[in-house]
């Protein structure tokens, strides 16, 4: 029974620390545009794409923790879609030197969501290297629309038609 005891208050203090994690973290709503491990520092980045079109990286804890990869996990299903994320600066120490790392805690599902067509056409831009005539004709072929909004599903098509017409690598 004491041992029990003793389990239930660990819990209890650990997920008292989540929460107080959680609650201190800046939150902000962005598109989830990619996961990627970097074997370097064994995390993952995210790329996020703010309602403006501008892209912010985070990163996991470390991808070999659990709660690391829970988050790794958790972002993959979530790639392509609106999120919460909630963002602590944490402080680090790792050979003789130190530093701040902009690190995900949590992230809340907002659904598919729409971008402001000036954030999509910034979005579209980047992907085509900086190309105006090379977005533009991904944006014709795409038939994105002249104002207003562009969904996810409309921008990710477009940006596939601007990698097909940036051909391939060298090309």
């Amino acid at each position: 029974m004491q041992r029990l005891a003793v389990e239930l208050a660990y819990v209890a203090r650990e997920t008292g620390e989540e929460l107080e994690r959680v609650d201190a973290a800046v939150k902000f709503p962005a598109l989830l545009d990619g996961v990627a491990e970097d074997e370097r520092t064994r995390r993952a980045v995210l790329t996020l794409v703010n309602s403006e079109g501008g892209t912010e990286t985070v990163s996991t804890e470390q991808v070999h923790t659990v709660r690391g990869a829970a988050m790794v996990a958790r972002a993959r299903e979530l790639t392509g879609r609106w999120v919460l994320v909630y963002r602590a600066n944490e402080t680090f120490q790792a050979q003789g030197r130190s530093g701040s790392m902009r690190t995900v805690v949590r992230l809340d599902d907002l659904g598919e969501g729409v971008l402001s067509k000036r954030a999509a056409w910034r979005v579209l831009l980047h992907d085509a290297g900086g190309d105006q005539g090379r977005a533009r004709q991904a944006w014709l072929e795409a038939e994105l629309p002249d104002f207003g909004t562009v969904s996810v599903a409309q921008l990710v098509q477009a940006r596939q038609l601007a990698a097909e017409v940036a051909g391939p690598p060298g090309g």
